[in-house]
């Protein structure tokens, strides 16, 4: 039996073979002789067998591969993430800082509330003057005059 015929017949045992047992698998004599005799055909027969009886083909990393890894792609570990956050997180209170002292500082915080102005008004022939603004609501009641 060559390749092709084997993998013909190995197809079809294959198709019957799924929906039975795994008690009651039973590989053709011929297919076995051949696996035997060829590599490659024996890997698809090991590998059917182990699909068919449903065995665990769960492969796990080992504990260390994690660590193994970041060290291959240059990443820090978490707890060193943490701590350049933690820098990050100092540089910009220290901003803060720096820009709220500055502001405080040259500004001038001790300006008055009220501001002083002298109105010089010539107008001989009035009888009231009255000044409006926002600063009382622009009603010409508020702020009248006198001489």
């Amino acid at each position: 039996m060559n390749c092709h015929q084997w993998r013909e017949e190995f197809r079809t045992w294959l198709e019957k073979s799924i929906h039975q047992e795994e008690e009651n698998l039973q590989i053709p004599r011929a297919l076995a002789d051949h696996a035997e005799l060829c590599p490659a055909c024996a890997s698809r027969l090991r590998a059917a067998e182990l699909l068919i009886r449903g065995d665990d083909l769960k492969v796990y990393p080992p504990p260390d591969l994690t660590g193994k890894i970041y060290r291959k792609i240059g990443l820090r570990e978490k707890g060193k993430q943490v701590f350049r956050y933690f820098k990050h997180a100092i540089a910009a209170l220290l901003l803060i800082a720096i820009t709220s002292f500055l502001t405080l500082r040259f500004t001038d915080a001790s300006r008055d509330e009220y501001m002083v102005v002298h109105l010089k008004l010539e107008a001989p022939e009035a009888t009231t003057v009255t000044v409006v603004g926002d600063w009382n609501g622009w009603d010409p009641s508020a702020n009248e005059m006198e001489d």
